[in-house]
Order: structure tokens, then C-alpha cells, then sequence
């Protein structure tokens, strides 16, 4: 076996990349050794003894804001879960017929089965402002021209009514259903919801404005346009709906569910603060939002 000659010159150039080697290696010591010393807040110095005595982990492995991988990603904000409505199934049995006509203005009625197979437009244009029931129903009947201004309805339904003008603004509705129910206009703006049902209706222009509306449910309904301007709503959801056009202006909402229904027009976009929306709606909403903003897209 041959053995490679040094050189003289040989030599003495591996001497002198020996030499340098080590001043590099001896200058990224003390660039070390400086960085080492950098005084580290007492906020962060507690966080990250916190995080290496909790998740039993080296220094090293703590990150720039002080804490683990571990501990970052358990201290990031989660999405907060939509609160669904409340409402309790209405149970009415043991009702006692009664004639449409013998409702009155202001006055109270209880455990009574409204139902005029005979005359259904035996109410209509009927004038019953603070109109009272409680545990009622109110079955095929024509409510057109109704005026129920300022109505107190306590377990109340609905079911099979029709109207092409309802004024109702101003009543105190709660735990009420409205079931396969059509209706071309109702007015029912200052309003108090509490645990209302809409199921299976078609109504047209429904005024809303400036009510508070707490754990109802639109299901399975088709509207016109839906009035929701300075409103003030926790607990609302949509499923199965359609909704031609949707004002929302000034409102104030809390977990309001819009994702189960098609929206073809909102106004006011900008006040859907708090209302939760599916990715397709919020690309459908993209334009609306951009006018909203002043934004121009080109």
C-alpha cells in the first residue's frame, strides 16, 4: 500500500485551514455565549417555567412567546358553539270547542279549540286588540283584516290559518306555534317572542322590526321578504328555509343560525354581527359586503 507524500507545502496548507477552523468555530462560541446572556423578561422567564414544569418538556423546545407547541395551541381562541333555541314541546289535550265569534277584544280565554269548519271567515276583519289565550288553539281558520294589536298569547297554536292582511305589532307571544299557515302580510313589528315555532308556513312580507325575539324557530317556511330591522335576537334559527329578501339593519343578533337557509337578498349585511353563516352564503353575501364596505373589485 502506497502512502500519500506530504509536501512541505502541503503541510502547511492544512496547518493554516486547521487555524481557521477554529477561530470560527471559537467566534461562534462567544456569539453563543453573548446571545445566552440577553436578559429575558420575568413574564417570560415564569411562562416558560410554567410550561416546562407542566408539559415536562426541555427549555429549548419553549418557543419565542414563552410557551410549548402544546400550550399554544390549547391557549388559541376556539370557535364558540351556536347556541340552539330553547323551546319545549307544546302540548294541548283535553280542549274545549268554542265559536270563533264569541272572541272579543281584551278579553282572556283559556283551554278553548277555536274551529269553524262551517263559516272559516267567521273572523275576518274582526277588530281584537289585547286579545288574551292561553293553552288555545286556532285551527283553519280566515284571519284576514284581523286587527290583534297588542295580544298576549300564552301555549297558543295555529295550524291551517290563512290571511291576506294580519296586523298583530305590539303583542307579547310566548311559546306560540304557527303551522301550515299562509299569510300575504303580517304586521307584527314591536313585538316580544319567547319559544315561537313557525313550521311549514308560506307567508310573504313579515314585519319584525324593532322586536325582541328569543328561541324561535323558522322551519320549513318560505318568505317573501322577512323585515329584521332593529331587532334584537338570541337563539334564532333558520332550517329549511327560503327567504327572498332579508333586512337586517341595526340589528342586534346573538347566536342566530342562518345556515339552513337560501338567502337571495340581504340588506344590511353589515348588521349581521353575531349571526352564523355557512361558506356558500358567505360567498353569496361577498358582494353585498363589499358595497357595504366601499370596496371595489376588479
Amino acid at each position: 500500500m502506497t502512502r500519500a507524500l506530504i509536501t512541505p507545502r502541503r503541510a502547511t496548507t492544512m496547518s493554516s485551514c486547521r487555524m481557521r477552523a477554529t477561530a470560527v468555530s471559537r467566534s461562534a462560541c462567544r456569539a453563543a455565549s453573548a446571545v445566552s446572556t440577553i436578559p429575558i423578561a420575568p413574564s417570560m422567564t415564569s411562562r416558560i417555567r410554567r410550561c416546562v414544569a407542566v408539559c415536562n418538556i426541555s427549555e429549548r423546545r419553549v418557543n419565542g412567546r414563552g410557551v410549548c407547541r402544546a400550550c399554544y395551541r390549547r391557549a388559541m381562541p376556539r370557535p364558540k358553539p351556536v347556541n340552539a333555541p330553547r323551546l319545549d314541546r307544546l302540548l294541548l289535550d283535553d280542549l274545549t270547542d268554542a265559536v270563533p265569534t264569541t272572541l272579543r277584544a281584551h278579553g282572556d280565554f283559556e283551554a278553548l279549540a277555536f274551529v269553524s269548519a262551517d263559516e272559516p271567515h267567521a273572523l275576518q276583519g274582526a277588530d281584537l286588540p289585547g286579545l288574551g289565550l292561553s293553552e288555545c288553539t286556532l285551527t283553519g281558520l280566515d284571519l284576514s283584516y284581523v286587527r290583534m294589536i297588542d295580544s298576549h298569547l300564552r301555549e297558543t297554536r295555529f295550524d291551517g290559518v290563512t290571511a291576506s292582511v294580519l296586523a298583530a305589532q305590539g303583542g307579547d307571544w310566548r311559546d306560540v306555534e304557527l303551522r301550515s299557515s299562509r299569510i300575504g302580510a303580517v304586521e307584527l313589528y314591536e313585538s316580544a317572542w319567547h319559544s315561537v315555532r313557525l313550521h311549514g308556513c308560506k307567508l310573504g312580507f313579515v314585519n319584525l322590526r324593532a322586536s325582541e325575539l328569543v328561541d324561535v324557530v323558522f322551519e320549513d317556511c318560505t318568505i317573501d321578504e322577512l323585515d329584521l330591522g332593529d331587532v334584537k335576537a338570541t337563539r334564532v334559527g333558520f332550517e329549511g328555509c327560503r327567504i327572498g329578501v332579508l333586512e337586517a339593519s341595526h340589528a342586534r343578533l346573538v347566536d342566530v343560525d342562518l345556515r339552513g337557509c337560501d338567502l337571495d337578498q340581504v340588506r344590511g349585511v353589515a348588521s349581521l354581527r353575531g349571526a352564523v353563516v355557512s361558506f356558500d352564503q358567505l360567498l353569496g353575501l361577498a358582494p353585498a359586503l363589499a358595497a357595504e364596505l366601499g370596496l371595489r373589485v376588479e
